[in-house]
């Protein structure tokens, strides 16, 4: 019975992982490359990137955000308090990276304070340090809040140009492999990991027409979708 247990474990591990490498190489393939393979490509100009659809821009993110990036906020144990603020802590954001929970812990804030580190939908949160290599320059999205949030001081805040940059579209291009593989090849390795915001805004982002970005961005929706129900039934049956 072990033996039997043990074994479809280790295949319930394997199918996951599999689905794991498939998503991730779904989700880089369609911000780099786009969904349709008849298109006329360019060269990117970038080695590790290779081809890129020809309608599509190569850019620094700092031409595709608004107001510069802003690091989080620090706030003493003595301003915790059940009648604050929603305070978005590390740990919960790069759980569910479409940041749509009201976080658990809240803080005594002035309304400056808010102002300067308030979160509105569609702003892009990333890890400023962690303390392992990978989880420096973790992206998360801002969905919908029913209140008002702040973030803590372990993460940078950019919020993009949406004239040029679809939120969604972002947030998916640096989960990508390109996007990560840029982002830790300028992290520095300390005691923590981290990124600044220089090095941020340094990226270079793939950049396809708005109807574009929208379109690969509703495909990849369905794909999570359809991958979310994979891994349950995955699970189910070992279980």
């Amino acid at each position: 019975k072990t033996a039997q247990i043990d074994a479809l474990v280790a295949k319930k591990q394997t199918l996951l992982g599999k689905l794991a490498e498939k998503r991730a190489a779904r989700i880089s393939h369609a911000v780099t490359k786009g969904l349709d393979p008849s298109v006329p490509m360019k060269d990117s100009g970038m080695e590790w990137l290779g081809s890129i659809p020809a309608s599509w821009r190569l850019m620094p993110f700092r031409r595709l955000i608004i107001g510069g990036t802003q690091n989080g906020l620090y706030k003493a144990k003595e301003f915790f308090s059940k009648d604050g603020t929603a305070f978005v802590q590390m740990g919960e954001a790069f759980s569910e990276p479409i940041i749509r929970k009201t976080a658990k812990d809240r803080v005594l804030l002035s309304d400056a304070e808010l102002s300067q580190w308030g979160l509105e939908k569609g702003d892009l949160i990333f890890a400023r340090r962690s303390l392992v290599f990978d989880g420096s320059g973790k992206c998360s999205v801002v969905g919908e809040l029913q209140e008002p949030h702040v973030y803590e001081s372990s993460m940078i805040r950019v919020r993009p140009d949406t004239e040029n940059l679809n939120p969604l579209f972002a947030f998916y291009y640096f989960w990508s492999a390109y996007a990560r593989a840029q982002m830790l090849a300028t992290t520095t390795q300390v005691t923590i990991s981290g990124i600044d915001s220089q090095q941020l805004k340094d990226i270079a982002v793939c950049v396809p027409p708005l109807d574009v970005q929208q379109t690969i961005v509703a495909y990849i929706q369905d794909a999570e979708f359809q991958h979310s129900k994979a891994m349950e039934g995955i699970t189910s049956v070992v279980s």
